[in-house]
């Protein structure tokens, strides 16, 4: 554990989108170890010696704390300044719980503790930074920011207020993510600035060398796509796509390592011509090795490929779903992604690390929260029937027992939350107050009820049977078996359409009848003669590219010659995104142009290819 005092510059009234700056001196010995740990709230950059050498968001829980170690060696000599930069952000959203403003750290040689957070260390704002400004990107990802390069921060520095005297956080379990270095980019004048665009799909900080002939205020647009007219359209009902930069007249450098900008394209909207020597992004990834895989079929090659980046650009702090518009945690979402890991990527370390994260969202109500750390007050019921499924498999695949067993009261919790949710309809009821989603398709997203508390009383299909499917998949974890046998009763005598010899989605309003739902049906053993061949119909409700496992699970369950059918399903679905000019895969099939034209064209869910086309050893040399 760290046990350290958590400080703060004194007399900071910004309750919000807040920086502060930390210095200090410390002797080592450069041909020995040196490492730091270190937490806060909200994000920190750490240099030594001038060079950037430690970052990272503090994804966690006001309620447990956790810190990083970074090995910084590479950056020490015999004697050391250090600097500590910390944005809180202090506005919640589906990626940050709010906390309290801090910073606790250590820097050690061994057992030998170098310098460490105290009143000693002197601290200042951060003025460069526009503090209180909350400039939202999007309710999901946050607050972007404005750095103006014309203001020297002339602020003297001075102790630390102790606002903890003994701060405690715990391991967070992987590594740090590291710069992998600047993208290569193309520059196009346009009418009013440039227009940047890179090969294929990055995640990075923005990176700025540019010479500007007078002080003035650059506001850069970032984006996935380019809209009819060749811009980048960055505004988008009440969310802004845009980050902030007043370039003083002169030389000007800047790259921040606080918020990750993600896309294909970025825009410049400058007063007067600049000198552009970069404008881009310096790449952020996960330190993983990837496993090389090699398929005869050019096809399937490219798609794995095409997967393994997509899962690559959806790993930073922890997994994201998406890393343009919201970089939030899912439980669903992270399940796609911790199954493909299994097979693309060496080790296991980052998904543990995750499954831990998303324990410490267990509400008190035995839901999981909606996002991994989140402000939002409403869940997905669904997606916490999800995570005893990320368990099990995690069984399977890693190799710590003893996590596995820290977290199965979790699941066991979940689980009991919903059996005593079952009324006397046999049936659990979709849950007031949440949104009650299942997937992107017509009938299943509940759009309309998230998080509204008049919701009517109704019973959905999908919940229903993904409870009775993670119960038998907690018995394979743990052999602790729940007699479901009364609420599969009650699903087939409620949901079943004789007529159509399918479940219909809901009890309530008009009858709709879903692959995803039926896939569900099946896998909990509700399937009768002929029934995969009548939810394969073409008139039944398709599945979304995030919850196809189920769909192909069902199939493989009724038949392993369903192979065939799920590779050729693979093909002509990634085909036509690649086709299309994909360098990564879409959050629904419709790309960019689904929800109002805010369709991610990097979603990690839908690198479920990588599963199947290992798990089938397809074509593989």
């Amino acid at each position: 554990m760290l046990k350290e005092k958590w400080i703060w510059p004194k007399n900071d009234t910004f309750e919000k989108d807040s920086y502060a700056e930390f210095i200090g001196k410390f002797t080592a010995n450069p041909q020995e170890k040196v490492e730091i740990h270190i937490a806060c709230d909200s994000v920190y950059n750490v240099e030594i010696n001038g060079e950037l050498a430690a970052f990272g968001a503090c994804a966690d829980y006001p309620h447990r704390k956790v810190y990083d170690s970074v090995d910084i060696t590479a950056y020490c000599k015999t004697d050391n300044d250090v600097k500590i930069t910390v944005w809180y952000i202090g506005e919640g959203s589906s990626t940050y719980k709010i906390g309290d403003r801090g910073l606790a750290f250590k820097i050690c040689q061994g057992e030998n503790v170098l310098i460490r957070s105290s009143e000693e260390i002197l601290s200042r704002k951060n003025i460069n930074y526009k503090n209180g400004y909350a400039k939202m990107i999007t309710s999901q990802l946050g607050i972007s920011y404005l750095y103006d390069n014309t203001v020297e921060n002339n602020l003297a520095y001075e102790k630390s207020e102790v606002r903890k005297e003994e701060f405690v956080a715990y391991p967070r379990g992987r590594k740090n993510c590291v710069l992998k270095g600047r993208v290569p980019v193309k520059i196009r004048k346009i009418e009013d600035g440039y227009q940047i665009e890179w090969e294929k799909e990055a995640v990075g900080f923005l990176e700025l060398d540019v010479v500007s002939p007078k002080a003035q205020k650059l506001t850069i647009a970032y984006g996935e796509h380019i809209e009819m007219g060749g811009r980048v359209i960055h505004q988008l009902d009440s969310r802004d796509f845009s980050v902030e930069f007043i370039a003083k007249a002169g030389e000007n450098t800047f790259r921040n390592a606080f918020r990750r900008l993600a896309g294909r394209y970025l825009e410049i909207k400058c007063e007067t011509e600049l000198e552009i020597r970069y404008v881009g992004l310096n790449e952020v990834i996960y330190p993983q090795k990837i496993k090389d895989r090699k398929f005869s079929d050019p096809l399937l090659q490219k798609i794995y490929d095409t997967c393994v980046h997509t899962l690559v650009c959806c790993m930073h702090d922890h997994y994201e779903d998406c890393p343009w518009r919201e970089q939030a945690f899912y439980t669903m979402d992270s399940r796609n992604r911790m199954l493909c890991g299994y097979y693309a990527f060496e080790g296991t370390e980052y998904q543990e690390s995750n499954l831990a994260l998303i324990a410490d969202g267990l509400r008190a109500e035995n839901l999981l929260d909606i996002c991994y750390p989140s402000e939002k007050k409403y869940a997905i019921p669904f997606f916490s029937l999800i995570f005893p499924i990320q368990l099990y498999e995690y069984s399977v695949y890693g190799n710590n027992r003893a996590l596995v067993e820290s977290l199965i009261p979790t699941a066991r919790r979940i689980l009991d939350g919903f059996r005593e949710r079952i009324d006397q309809t046999g049936l659990i009821p979709a849950l007031k107050g949440h949104w009650n989603f299942y997937e992107w398709t017509d009938g299943s997203s509940a759009l309309n009820e998230c998080g509204g508390v008049e919701q009517p009383l109704h019973y959905d299909l999908i919940l229903n049977c993904a409870y009775v499917y993670a119960c038998d998949i907690f018995e394979k974890l743990t052999g602790e078996k729940t007699d479901t046998s009364a609420i599969k009763r009650a699903i087939y005598e409620n949901f079943y359409d004789a007529e159509r010899g399918l479940y219909k989605l809901c009890l309530s309003g008009e009858a709709k009848f879903s692959k995803l739902g039926n896939a569900y049906a099946a896998l909990i053993g509700l399937d009768t003669e002929g029934f995969v061949e009548r939810m394969m119909s073409d008139d039944v409700i398709d599945v979304s590219l995030s919850m196809r496992a189920f769909y192909y699970d069902a199939l493989l369950k009724a038949d392993e010659n369903y192979k065939t059918y799920i590779l050729e399903d693979i093909k002509t679905r990634y085909k036509r995104m690649l086709d299309a000019g994909a360098t990564t895969f879409w959050e629904t099939e419709d790309g960019w142009d689904d929800f109002a034209h805010s369709g991610s064209l990097c979603h990690g869910w839908s690198a479920l290819p990588v599963y199947y086309l290992l798990l089938f050893g397809i074509n593989e040399d």
